[in-house]
């Protein structure tokens, strides 16, 4: 399965530029990027765990995504970043503060 999902990594940019086009024209946000912007890292550079190459519709905690590290500039080559599925639902919709302050809590917690 390794060397299959290695040789398929192709397939898993297009589906993720493919599908990143579709949501900037859903939401009206710009999309100027390349399949060749798009680079998965075998390491997710926010949490430190594996990026897995599957393909389709399927995402698990380790699956690549492309987070918008500024939400509203769109798909643009400066804005976007490969990530772990997690840590770009973690992000979601929350700014900066908002983390700060949910990391403090927990801090501080005990």
């Amino acid at each position: 399965m390794k060397a299959w999902r290695l040789r398929n990594k192709g397939r898993k940019v297009w589906e993720m530029w493919h599908a990143a086009k579709c949501r900037a024209k859903r939401l009206g946000i710009p999309f100027t990027i390349t399949r060749d912007d798009i680079v998965i890292p075998s390491v997710c550079p926010v949490l430190g765990i594996p990026i897995e190459h599957q393909t389709g519709k399927h995402q698990s905690n380790n699956s690549p995504s492309i987070d918008r590290v500024v939400p509203s500039r769109g798909y643009v080559k400066d804005n976007i970043v490969v990530v772990s599925f997690r840590a770009n639902r973690i992000k979601n919709d929350s700014t900066t503060e908002e983390m700060r302050t949910i990391v403090k809590f927990y801090e501080n917690f005990n």
